[in-house]
């Protein structure tokens, strides 16, 4: 069965050109752009992933100076520089790295992998020691530290254990399962193009039918397209709806879209059928996401297909609840908020 994708209007405009076996190499579906860790997670993921806005600011502010590495023992944090984030305990770095690094050189160096790296600088008047600290060395001293200032990197160290756990479990939901799903969604366009097309035809069309593919698919689960999701992120942010949802609707997109993948599969290339079954079993309410003003301007169509966009237009958009419903804008307040 023939999907909606008008293969005749299909244009040659692109300067890549490339086979079925050239397509999935060229562009590599290693899901760089879906991957978060505890390195680079933003303030605003950590808030809708459920920590305090307190919780976040403390996790990007001090990461910055002390950066939780993955492995625990590398020697990698200046000392001199926790010294300073844990309020300069003993008023003199020497002082406190003489009461507390030294003793610790010889037992850690002795018994296992070196967590305490010694460096030396030159400067003025002679060489400058120092020490890099591996990241259970920095927790425990912070830990030992009383001031202020240790409580809150104790709290840091602390707070980046559970931080670490749910980016494992944010990944598995955001990267893992997607990108599997995504390749084979690739090759099953690719398997099911139309006979007879020029390679840069085909090229096209695979490009053009993955962009409705997952483009029809948001609006199945969510009653609005990937791009109105995009268009409501701002024009500086353009975030997709994959980096707006939170850890719960990531598990229901993923599980919806391995239905709607092996549907499509299933069915030799029909996106009516995959969709009719999301539909069917799986939904998620973007007034999460959005302020109801911004659901209604959502109905703006930016996807450049206005002949394939039957939806509603101007003042009005389909809810979530209903994608055969139109609303105003009050209405889509009361659904909201009720």
């Amino acid at each position: 069965m023939m999907n909606s994708i008008n293969t005749h209007a299909i244009t040659t405009s692109t300067s890549t050109t490339a086979s079925v076996t050239r397509a999935t190499k060229t562009k590599r579906r290693d899901g760089r752009s879906l991957k978060v860790t505890p390195l680079d997670v933003s303030r605003a993921l950590l808030v809708e992933l459920g920590y305090a806005p307190e919780e976040a600011a403390l996790v990007v502010n001090t990461r910055r100076y002390l950066p939780c590495l993955p492995d625990p023992k590398a020697p990698k944090i200046d000392a001199e520089a926790l010294w300073v984030r844990i309020g300069k305990p003993h008023k003199r770095f020497r002082a406190w790295a003489a009461h507390y690094i030294e003793p610790m050189v010889g037992d850690i160096c002795q018994s296992q992998d070196a967590e305490i790296s010694a460096t030396y600088k030159t400067v003025r008047g002679g060489t400058k020691k120092g020490y890099l600290l591996s990241r259970n060395v920095a927790a425990h001293l912070a830990m030992q530290a009383n001031t202020p200032e240790g409580r809150t990197v104790r709290d840091y160290f602390l707070l980046m254990e559970r931080v670490a756990i749910d980016m494992t479990r944010y990944a598995h939901s955001r990267a893992a399962q997607l990108i599997q799903q995504d390749q084979v969604l690739c090759m099953t366009i690719h398997q099911n193009a139309p006979h007879g097309l020029s390679r840069q035809q085909h090229t096209d069309y695979c490009k053009a039918t993955e962009k409705e593919f997952k483009s029809r698919f948001a609006e199945a689960l969510t009653g609005f397209r990937a791009g109105h999701w995009r268009q409501a992120s701002g024009e500086g942010n353009r975030q997709g709806i994959r980096d707006r949802l939170g850890l719960d609707d990531l598990d229901t997109y993923g599980t919806a879209y391995l239905v709607a993948v092996s549907v499509y599969r299933a069915t030799g290339g029909s996106i009516d059928a995959a969709m009719e079954t999301v539909r069917a079993i799986h939904e998620i309410d973007p007034c999460r996401y959005f302020h109801p003003e911004i659901i209604d301007s959502m109905v703006v169509w930016e996807l450049g297909r206005e002949d394939d966009y039957t939806g509603p237009v101007a003042d009005t958009h389909v809810t979530a609840w209903d994608e055969t419903t139109v609303t105003t804008t009050d209405e889509a307040a009361q659904c909201c908020h009720p």
